[in-house]
């Protein structure tokens, strides 16, 4: 009698291209920027390349930060791990794994370029990011229950709280900021 533990687990990656995205980096990321967006003051007015650098500061610099404290923990329990330094094809592998973390924020970063060369409002931009982002952990939420091979409206149900979990990150920020 075999049991779940037992039997091999697919790779959890979505492939996009020869992109494969761990759904585990995608959603810290997104998380975070839904954090970093929601004490971000963008002000009034237009999007102008100035407050293009902004939010893309706010958007990437976590996640940059991010990005590196994972590498830099890999890169050492690698070391500790295997009693040796790091090959080339180590390096590369840290590398690559941990730059994930930056992939969610290429599409908020170009609908702000897109948004600076028209001149749109910075908070309807940010609000405008804030809102794909929450679609993005619903898609998360319903591509775990689909995975998890739930029946559609279960799917459903899954996105709604991961989206609903995105939201009260938002709201607490909000109330812990403002």
């Amino acid at each position: 009698m075999s049991d779940d533990f037992d039997s091999p687990h697919e790779d959890p990656r979505l492939r996009i291209g020869p992109i494969r995205v761990d759904p585990r980096a995608a959603i810290y990321a997104t998380i975070i920027m839904v954090t970093a967006l929601t004490v971000f003051n963008e002000g009034t007015g237009e999007m102008t390349w100035y407050m293009f650098r902004r939010v893309t500061a706010v958007l990437v610099a976590p996640l940059f930060a991010l990005a590196m404290a994972h590498a830099f923990s890999e890169a050492l329990d690698l070391q500790i791990r295997f009693h040796r330094r790091l090959t080339k094809h180590d390096r590369r592998h840290v590398f690559i794994v941990n730059m994930q973390y930056l992939y969610p924020c290429i599409g908020p970063v170009i609908f702000a370029l897109i948004a600076t060369l028209f001149g749109w409002d910075a908070g309807f931009t940010t609000w405008v990011i804030l809102i794909a982002l929450f679609i993005s952990l619903f898609w998360w939420g319903f591509y775990a229950g689909r995975r998890a091979q739930l029946p559609v409206g279960r799917q459903v149900v899954f996105g709604c709280g991961y989206a609903l979990l995105g939201l009260l990150v938002l709201v607490v920020e909000l109330f812990l900021t403002h």
